[in-house]
């Protein structure tokens, strides 16, 4: 382990939700996109998880995966920052998917979407090194992440 990386005790619901969100890679997510219009109107529901996970490090806040193209990613967490995310993202994930979830449930959903829109939207760093920060992924050198 490298000296910028700390590794200790994780909260029992931070690391619940990072077993979760790497439960749900491979899989599919839930999320609303309204396609077409008038009376062709329709949502789409669903979207394909294209990452393949390489490694998790709960205990340090990290996910490694592998995108469909073969470039790696480092996902780095702050425990903090998921326990903010955790904190009412059942009532915010019925509000989007218009059903009852657990945080733990939402908060993985959200996460998968931030990620896929991260990927969509920044460049990468030349490290792969990304920080979640509230509502997305940052491209960071590990470094500068971990200093966080």
């Amino acid at each position: 382990m490298a000296s910028h990386e700390h590794a200790g005790p994780v909260d029992p619901e931070v690391a619940g939700l990072l077993r979760r969100f790497v439960d749900k890679l491979g899989g599919e997510v839930h999320v609303a996109v309204r396609l077409g219009s008038g009376k062709s109107e329709y949502w789409e529901s669903f979207t394909e998880i294209e990452e393949v996970v390489t490694g998790f490090f709960p205990e340090r806040g990290v996910v490694e995966l592998e995108l469909q193209n073969g470039q790696p990613v480092r996902l780095h967490f702050d425990e903090a920052e998921l326990l903010d995310l955790l904190d009412g993202a059942g009532e915010d994930g019925y509000a989007v998917w218009g059903e009852p979830l657990p945080d733990e449930e939402s908060a993985a959903r959200f996460l998968i979407i931030y990620l896929q829109e991260s990927l969509a939207t920044r460049e990468a760093h030349p490290s792969g090194w990304w920080e979640y920060e509230e509502c997305g992924f940052m491209p960071l050198p590990p470094r500068e992440s971990f200093a966080r």
